[in-house]
């Protein structure tokens, strides 16, 4: 059943899953690119920003957050119309050529990245990636930057600021931008709950020290933005998220009025609930109401000063973040890694055996949160080690490839393997799957992933852990040539030098 929404002028405008929306018009897809220069400025988090159209059409509205893998602020983007959008630290850096400091009113050009785009043919209304309604009345375009991040731009902006470049290319682009989600890393994942939005004068630099404090140690940390607690959608959003996650490092920064989020309580009390490690950071003169009570479970320290990790008068405070830390590698190690693997090699050559089996299984799916999939050792197999020569795709365009003509953005990979067949691979997907090889140019490993196959007669169906919907079926006889049976591999391949050197001789 349809639905629709007003905006603010009592329009009527269809509700629409942005994902399901495109996919269903994908063959009407092309491929566009921005010529229109814009003016930036860097935004203060918990700052409100509308997007207004020259008509005075109101289109969305923003809030300005901090980027979860830099730690900075968002930017206003200012079109050559007027209207404004916001835009992540990050994305601004792969959107347009931003270099050193940035002097107000300066002319910003794009970097000139291929998107794919459709138009649409009526008013829609869509909940974006930044958790806002955004209206697109008809006419205008839908942009496709990834299965969750999909975004709209009316008609005259897109006409003022767009050329298109690769319509026939659009498909193509658009169905693999579709496939691009959040990747799993062998990097320890923290959930960084933070109250938002806050005072961005006295949090920010914190937030920001301590973001990069984080990924310096070697951990990845994730965030949901966050709008309505009451959204029960959400809520299981944010508890899968903090399921995948080793802990929850809270900031439960004052939001105005001396109370922190209630988010900070309720991600804390998920992490609680799953026997998670915990930090929480509370800035003195924050009221308790909505802070987690210390249990003994909930590990939390008061801070006399919330500009600065490194603030003598925040005594303890990078104890505390280096305990969790440690916390936190702790429970990684239970995860399935090389080093695992190499204990399991004595395990299942002891005499306890079948208990290592039993144990082997239940990392495995713990390591890649495997639920509600029934498969025993047996059916788990990983690909034999090889390396391949892979070269970075400079300027996107149509490649010639074993599976024909295909689409590729600049940052992607074209890959040539040991059979000296090439193809073409998404930047994410690479990375998910290749380990780059010291000292050796363009030459990349496989990753250790474990796969589940299910053979049936002369063909078996194959999927990687990192992504169980990506099911694709193969040979019996090509499979048995590509795949070793995880248990084998543990006991009989599990020397990786030895394993590269001698990938590397049969690249040579």
């Amino acid at each position: 059943m349809e639905e629709y929404v007003e905006d603010l002028t009592g329009r009527k405008f269809l509700l629409i899953n942005p994902s399901e929306y495109v996919q269903s018009r994908v063959d009407h897809a092309f491929v566009g690119s921005k010529f229109a220069s814009v003016t930036i400025e860097q935004g203060h988090v918990g700052q409100k920003v509308a997007t207004i159209m020259k008509d005075g059409f109101s289109e969305t509205i923003n809030t300005i957050s901090y980027d979860i893998e830099t730690g900075e602020p968002d930017w206003i983007v200012t079109q050559a119309s007027g209207e404004k959008m916001v835009v992540t630290d990050k994305k601004v850096h792969n959107l347009y050529q931003v270099e050193g400091e940035i002097k107000e009113g300066e002319q910003i050009q794009p970097s000139g990245v291929y998107r794919p785009m459709i138009r649409v043919d009526e008013d829609v209304a869509l909940y974006t990636s930044w958790g806002e309604l955004q209206y697109i009345r008809k006419g205008g375009v839908l942009v496709v930057l990834g299965e969750k991040d999909i975004y709209g731009i009316q008609k005259d902006e897109f006409e003022g600021s767009y050329n298109i470049v690769k319509e026939e290319d659009g498909k193509a682009l658009m169905s693999e931008n579709l496939q691009k989600v959040d990747t799993p890393t062998q990097k320890p994942t923290i959930f960084l709950s933070v109250a938002y939005p806050h005072d961005d004068k006295q949090n920010q630099k914190l937030l920001k020290e301590i973001i990069k404090y984080v990924n310096s140690n070697g951990l990845r940390a994730i965030n949901i933005k966050k709008i309505d607690p009451t959204n029960t959608e959400l809520l299981s959003e944010i508890s899968k998220a903090i399921e995948t996650s080793e802990g929850v490092l809270s900031l439960a920064f004052n939001k105005g009025d001396g109370h922190t989020s209630p988010f900070v309580q309720i991600e804390g009390a998920f992490a609680a609930a799953m026997g998670l490690s915990s930090l929480m950071i509370v800035p003195e003169g924050v009221k308790r109401e909505g802070v987690l009570f210390d249990d003994g479970k909930a590990n939390i320290i008061e801070i006399q000063d919330s500009k600065s990790l490194y603030s003598k008068q925040n005594k303890g405070l990078l104890d505390a973040l280096d305990n969790f830390i440690v916390e936190i590698y702790k429970r990684a190690s239970n995860k399935l890694t090389q080093e695992e693997l190499l204990r399991f090699k004595k395990d299942l050559s002891s005499d306890e055996s079948e208990k290592a089996q039993t144990r082997l299984l239940d990392f495995i799916k713990k390591r890649y949160s495997v639920k509600n999939v029934n498969f025993d050792l047996k059916d788990i197999y990983v690909k034999r080690p090889t390396q391949i020569k892979a070269i970075v795709v400079e300027e996107g365009g149509t490649f010639k490839t074993k599976d024909g003509e295909v689409f590729l953005q600049k940052g992607d990979f074209l890959v040539n393997d040991k059979d000296g067949e090439v193809y073409g691979v998404s930047r994410e997907n690479f990375e998910a799957r290749y380990v780059k090889v010291e000292n050796q140019k363009d030459v990349y490993l496989t990753k250790i992933i474990p796969t589940i196959a299910k053979k049936e007669g002369d063909m078996t169906e194959v999927c990687q852990l990192i992504d169980m919907e990506d099911k694709y079926s193969m040979s019996a006889e090509r499979f048995e040539q590509g795949y070793l049976p995880l248990e084998d591999f543990i006991l009989n391949n599990c020397n990786f030098q030895e394993i590269e050197d001698s990938a590397l001789q049969e690249l040579e």
